[in-house]
């Protein structure tokens, strides 16, 4: 995230120009709906902390219950959550789980995004996470 030394802008991990063109189309993004903009991307990061507390409320266990556990949804909401809204790196990520290497990871971020595509009940936990997550933005 941030700029780079050399003025162009980094949003969510891709590079959109100059920061006049990135200013212009926050300007734009922020007059549209969050569901047609995605304009949560332009927000600042979402803290660690916040995230294992939504994933926890939706899971209805504490973190360090689930937090080693392969295939766990708990697990894998928290690392995708923590790649997408936290704007975390997959090995920041990998040591928040315990030690997880980073291909393993990026593999678990994929695993949300194709199951919460496939899956109505994945993405409706998924939803239910974000809900948690935005009520305890301040």
């Amino acid at each position: 995230g941030g700029w780079n030394r050399s003025g162009s802008g980094w949003l969510g991990g891709a590079v959109l120009g100059s920061q006049e063109f990135v200013a212009r189309m926050g300007e734009r993004l922020r007059g549209l709906p969050r569901e047609v903009s995605k304009a949560g991307k332009w927000r600042v990061a979402v803290g660690w902390d916040r995230i294992v507390s939504a994933v926890e409320v939706e899971h209805g266990g504490r973190w360090s219950q689930f937090r080693d556990t392969h295939g766990d949804w708990g697990r894998d909401v928290a690392i995708y959550l923590g790649r997408r809204n936290g704007r975390m790196t997959l090995r920041e990520l990998g040591a928040k789980v315990g030690g997880l290497g980073v291909a393993a990871t990026g593999q678990a971020v994929s695993r949300v995004s194709r199951q919460a595509a496939e899956d109505r009940e994945m993405a409706e936990r998924l939803q239910r996470v974000l809900a948690h997550l935005s009520k305890t933005e301040m």
